[in-house]
């Protein structure tokens, strides 16, 4: 890829030189990258990441509205794939005396792109698309995205201790070091779950279904440690504050066991609390006066969620997911009305502590929903709805 220096970006208006974004746009077109920015310009160095950050991911989405452009789109989604190490080198080389060049308005914006270029880089390494051949599921698979989801953990883990010390430094090292090897290892298990999902199954749908929650989660988790890393560059209460939060969390994690979920509701009594699994039917929102809802249908159960427009966040025929809510007797029939989770334990858990910090950024759990659903729909579908939802 050919590098550029700052001069090739910079745009004169009378005696003042500032960074262009439409110059920054150009480069990034044509395959270009922005390196060997001045040491000695954090906040130019900070905006030129900004402004490429920006131009990739408006260039990727463009791509997925516009015929014939699947070559541009694998070129924007593998600049996405570099964006979590440039962004994380870049705030590392800015001074931790330089507050005036690094305010929390571009920590958020910084944390925003970064987990939009996590979230569109998986999702498109997962889409299914027509030079694929379909694949069975098989237990290589399965261990394969159990490994992802064990290598997240540690981050997890490993990132809770160094907050808990007030180690920024060593937190920025973690996480230049253990981020980008991670999101190599999803891109890996990725295409062969992108074949099986083709192809279809119990298994696939089970795997596509985790394989999204790591993802997300992995995006929620780059957001939420640059706002930690901006926050322990502060002094006294704020600094306070987030060692805090580290240390009274007493595990880094919830549990989640696939092997929980069902696939009907045979032998469980109205009231009873259930997770359920499958490949999601025609979704519809009704719009009425004072309770609006939202149903579907998982598998061969109906779902209802009340209140909530499920369309605005992804949920599209053909995704597969995993939803946890009440048996309810509804019109002689048994439905499943889904639950609302928010952050109801986040004091105690690490990862929904982040998930509270990352929340301007990147929202793990929009409209509270209780459940997990694929990035992509069978087919290849690609829900723009799901990632706007949480950075709106």
């Amino acid at each position: 890829m050919p590098r550029t220096q700052i001069g090739g970006v910079v745009t004169r208006v009378g005696h003042e030189r500032t960074i262009s974004p439409a110059k920054i746009r150009e480069r990034l077109a044509d395959g270009g990258s922005l390196e060997r920015l001045p040491d000695h310009l954090p906040g130019t160095r900070l905006r030129a990441a900004l402004f490429y950050t920006d131009a990739a991911i408006a260039g990727y989405m463009e791509t997925c509205f516009a015929k014939g452009q699947a070559a541009r789109r694998d070129a924007f989604a593998e600049i996405l794939s570099t964006v979590p190490g440039r962004l994380f080198s870049t705030i590392a080389r800015v001074p931790s005396e330089a507050k005036y060049a690094y305010p929390e308005i571009v920590a958020r914006r910084l944390a925003r792109n970064l987990a939009s270029a996590i979230h569109l880089a998986l999702a498109d390494a997962v889409r299914p698309h027509a030079g694929l051949r379909p694949a069975t599921a098989g237990r290589a698979l399965a261990r394969s995205v159990a490994r992802l989801e064990g290598s997240y953990h540690g981050l997890l883990a490993k990132s809770r201790r160094r907050v808990a010390d007030g180690g920024r430094a060593e937190l920025l090292e973690l996480v230049q070091d253990a981020l980008p090897d991670i999101l190599g290892d999803a891109r890996k298990v990725a295409a062969p779950l992108a074949r099986a999902v083709m192809r279809g199954g119990t298994k696939a749908d089970t795997l596509s279904v985790q394989f999204a929650a790591v993802a997300r989660r992995l995006a929620m988790l780059g957001a939420a440690l640059v706002l930690v890393e901006w926050r322990l560059r502060q002094t006294g209460a704020t600094v306070r504050a987030v060692t805090r939060g580290a240390r009274e969390a007493h595990q880094a994690f919830r549990r989640v066991r696939a092997s929980d979920s069902r696939r009907s509701l045979t032998g469980l009594r109205v009231g009873a609390q259930v997770t359920i699994r499958g490949r999601t039917g025609t979704v519809h929102f009704v719009n009425r006066p004072r309770k609006p809802f939202s149903t579907l249908t998982v598998g061969q159960i109906s779902v209802r969620v009340g209140h909530k427009n499920i369309l605005r966040v992804g949920w599209r025929a053909g995704t597969a997911a995993r939803v946890r809510g009440r048996v309810k007797a509804l019109g002689g029939r048994r439905i499943v009305e889904a639950h609302f989770e928010g952050l109801a334990h986040g004091r105690g858990v690490w990862e929904d502590w982040l998930a509270g910090v990352a929340r301007p950024a990147y929202d793990l759990y929009p409209e509270s929903i209780e459940g997990e659903w694929s990035l992509v729909t069978a087919r290849g579908g690609l829900p723009m709805s799901d990632l706007l939802s949480r950075t709106a």
